[in-house]
């Protein structure tokens, strides 16, 4: 199966004649580990389901990088597939970027999604290319063209909003902080693109990505306005009473592209490291302020509120913890546990615990041999 896929991508290659296509785990947002399955494409064309990686293929070969964590279940998920696991950080193995611009051709093509690679990267990319007078193609998705009809969707779980409770501060609060800082900088807007920044300023969460809270969503904040790009198919009427109470404009998630190529000479504040390629060009004509969101800095520093309720849920979590050491010593000499059920029992105990959503990440735990 994954060998036909990886045949079907060449054919695509030979037809745009590129030499190497570079799939990373990325999402449009740039978001690393945790992603939806619509962007689980690293994983669709090679077989590996850990949260970590890259694949590459070229003409002759298909490779998987991914670090120490996963070794052993990229070596057992890869049998049978074609591809080669590339361990990351060992002795005589290229990172992904060397292996991408050692394996492209003199005036070849090197291919990947405009979308979910940074702008930082495709512009590091483009000047280590023109050595070899190479050039990028980044126009199309082609394992989404692979991928056809069986892609999964987009997720469309809805958006809830986070009372000030938990939050200690309105949402007309954070605006006005953003606004303040885009002033200060002598921006004409920001350009929100990783996705905690909106939920972190519209006080908003959303359920599309497992272990984070978080909703497929851009915004864009102006002197007098603001623009909130998310599927309309996320926003019930109290969502969007909220929304109009707080003068945000909801806007397709798809229309943010054709929105910025319309700005011309304006100043706009977005993090190269959290702006995809495509999103970069669409914005050709205007000057980008280069320069980590606010709103990342302003989540770093928590508040009152913030800093009670954290350490109320670190005593939830060491009540939970505590029970599960109990269980594991009580457990461990009638040799009956196992790695998943250790994971499943500390599930368990974390979900007794009031007002539990989900854990922050997936576990890793190792038990025996």
């Amino acid at each position: 199966m994954i060998q036909d896929r990886i045949k079907k991508l060449r054919a695509l290659m030979a037809e745009r004649k590129i030499d190497v296509y570079y799939i990373p785990n990325e999402d449009d947002h740039l978001s690393d580990e945790y992603t939806a399955d619509y962007f689980k494409c690293k994983s669709y064309m090679s077989g590996f389901s850990g949260e970590s990686g890259c694949t590459i293929i070229t003409k002759d070969f298909a490779g998987l990088w991914t670090d120490g964590r996963f070794f052993t279940q990229a070596e057992n998920e890869l049998q049978g597939t074609g591809v080669t696991l590339m361990r990351l950080r060992q002795e005589g193995v290229p990172n992904p970027i060397d292996f991408l611009i050692a394996n492209t051709p003199k005036n070849g093509v090197l291919g990947f999604d405009g979308a979910v690679v940074s702008a930082r990267n495709y512009l590091h990319l483009t000047q280590l290319l023109k050595e070899k007078n190479a050039k990028l193609y980044t126009t199309e998705d082609l394992v989404g063209m692979v991928w056809g009809k069986d892609r999964p969707a987009m997720p469309t779980e809805e958006l809830y909003v986070l009372p000030k409770k938990y939050t200690g501060e309105d949402a007309s609060e954070r605006i006005a902080r953003a606004r303040e800082a885009m002033k200060a900088s002598k921006c004409d807007a920001i350009l929100f693109t990783a996705l905690e920044d909106p939920c972190w300023l519209l006080n908003i969460r959303g359920n599309d990505i497992a272990c984070t809270p978080v909703s497929y969503a851009f915004a864009v904040i102006t002197n007098k306005k603001l623009y909130y790009y998310v599927d309309s198919k996320k926003i019930n009427a109290k969502v969007a009473k909220y929304f109009k109470e707080n003068k945000v404009t909801v806007r397709p998630y798809n229309a943010l592209m054709k929105d910025l190529k319309q700005l011309e000479g304006k100043k706009i504040w977005a993090d190269m490291g959290h702006l995809n390629s495509n999103l970069y060009k669409a914005l050709a004509g205007n000057e980008i302020y280069d320069a980590i969101s606010p709103v990342a800095y302003f989540r770093a520093i928590k508040n009152k509120t913030e800093i009670k309720n954290i350490r109320n849920a670190h005593v939830k979590d060491a009540v939970a913890m505590v029970k599960f050491i109990s269980w594991v010593k009580s457990n461990v000499a009638k040799g009956k546990m196992t790695e998943v059920t250790a994971q499943d029992h500390l599930y368990a105990l974390r979900a007794e615990q009031k007002d539990y959503i989900e854990p922050s990440f997936e576990t890793i735990c190792a038990y025996q041999e």
